[in-house]
């Protein structure tokens, strides 16, 4: 197929007009900070991801029920221990999101001073954001008349929760939390005035609203080199008029200390 053919086919598949954002999931956190410094974190989470539009190019645009899709994210953060139980972190996750997070360990050893038989909790906030947007030609309703489009949309998230741990060795920690993360989103749609002047420029926006909640079993362990994190993570997402929605997901990262 050539690049002409491909771009013709777009046209006519709504997919090619359509918008997808990618927003900070529900992650619940471990119940331990490192107690001083920082680390570098590296890891791989699920994401909130929606259909927030679909065939942008219409006109006029009739709004249609947004689609939660399943999506993970690769992601890297920085955390900084202050004040020894509390945590900062900055996170960057692929296709494009960031998550601040805040985090304060209320019981328990620090992982510098960690020893078996300790138990853990800690609570945590975070906020984040998400972008997306698409442009297209449309034609296929106004012939060789044709118009411009061009899609956004942005959200936000903020959310918080808790976690507790026991350390069945120096080396080890289980734990178990839940997040409840609330999402505001905002999508505009600008198009032009048809090629032709058959058909005036256009404009659209609205708003949707989403939240998710996650329970999370995990364990975290290593040494002072690195400290690896893995869990199971089981979800309820809701958005908009959308029935609530299930999903299980596994998750890990790799912390290195600096």
């Amino acid at each position: 197929m050539t690049f002409k053919n491909l771009v013709i086919l777009c046209v006519f598949l709504p997919a090619c007009q359509s918008l997808q954002v990618t927003l900070p999931g529900p992650v619940v956190e471990s119940p331990m900070v490192r107690g001083e410094r920082g680390d570098v974190e590296i890891g791989w989470r699920p994401g909130q991801s929606v259909m927030a539009l679909s065939e942008a190019g219409a006109r006029p645009y009739v709004p249609r029920k947004p689609n939660l899709v399943q999506a993970h994210e690769l992601y890297g953060k920085a955390h900084i221990d202050f004040l020894e139980r509390f945590e900062l972190g900055l996170a960057l996750a692929l296709p494009g999101s960031w998550l601040l997070n805040g985090k304060y360990q209320f019981i328990g050893a620090t992982r510098e001073a960690r020893k078996t038989g300790n138990f853990t909790g800690a609570v945590f906030a975070a906020a984040g954001t998400g972008s997306a947007s698409n442009k297209g030609d449309q034609a296929y309703t106004f012939g060789p008349g044709g118009y411009n489009w061009k899609a956004s949309a942005s959200g936000e998230a903020t959310g918080f929760g808790t976690s507790i741990g026991y350390q069945p060795a120096d080396t080890a920690l289980i734990y178990v939390g839940y997040a409840y993360y609330s999402y505001a989103l905002k999508w505009t749609i600008n198009q032009d005035v048809s090629r032709d002047g058959t058909s005036p420029a256009a404009y659209y926006s609205g708003t949707q609203k989403g939240a998710a909640e996650s329970v999370a079993l995990g364990v975290e362990f290593g040494r002072e080199a690195a400290i690896v994190n893995l869990g199971v993570q089981h979800d309820w997402r809701y958005w908009d008029e959308n029935e609530m929605t299930r999903r299980l997901s596994v998750l890990g990262s790799v912390k290195l200390p600096f």
